[in-house]
């Protein structure tokens, strides 16, 4: 059995190999895109850290759009995003279609076929450019990546934004004027309510 950590792979298009946190549980390699889980990494970057990615790999990081694009098209793929909140509780979304497109599309998220305990939130991203604070590509008249200070497939503004300002469990308006914190709408039935721990995670489909 192949034990979880951090592997080289050179997807079809790449120009050069990369490194990625690969998770093995039960013989599923689960190649990891994002995680949060101690707030020590601010998210709020702009549009070319977020294509080439930040963070360490055992940390938290953001794998990088370029890469996730060239993976997500080189073969079918599953996307999957485990959730923890401050309480102990802990609840999954799974999507059985998840692509990410070229830069020249502004690396649109292509997701569908929710399944999963947390609610579908991101269903409500499909077909969404991603933004960021430097490259505002959503729909609103202000620019939703600036005033909830990270990068995501943006609308006007968001259901799910797991890039968000690490924050703890609920807060205020008192303590931030956008709801900007790690947010999965679905799970809480709120925008005020700033998850502990997130992962997002694609994996081959069977």
């Amino acid at each position: 059995m192949r034990t979880s950590g951090v592997y080289q792979i050179r997807p079809r298009g790449a120009a050069y190999v990369e490194s990625i946190y690969c998770e093995f549980v039960n013989d599923t390699a689960y190649n990891v895109i994002q995680r949060r889980f101690d707030g020590l990494l601010d998210f709020e970057r702009g549009w070319v850290e977020y294509k080439y990615g930040f963070g360490s790999l055992y940390g938290d990081h953001w794998l990088g759009n370029e890469i996730a694009h060239l993976l997500s098209n080189q073969r079918h793929y599953n996307l999957r995003i485990d959730l923890w909140d401050w309480e102990g509780g802990r609840a999954y979304a799974e999507y059985s279609v998840f692509s990410v497109d070229n830069e020249a599309n502004k690396y649109t998220l292509k997701v569908s076929g929710y399944s999963g305990n947390a609610g579908d939130s991101l269903s409500y991203h499909n077909g969404l450019k991603f933004s960021t604070e430097d490259n505002d590509n959503d729909v609103n008249i202000r620019s939703c990546a600036k005033d909830n200070k990270s990068g995501w497939w943006f609308e006007s503004c968001f259901l799910a934004n797991l890039n968000g300002v690490y924050r703890k469990g609920w807060y205020t308006h008192k303590q931030s004027s956008t709801s900007d914190g790690i947010v999965w709408y679905t799970l809480k039935n709120t925008e005020s309510y700033s998850l502990k721990k997130v992962e997002m995670k694609m994996y081959r489909a069977s």
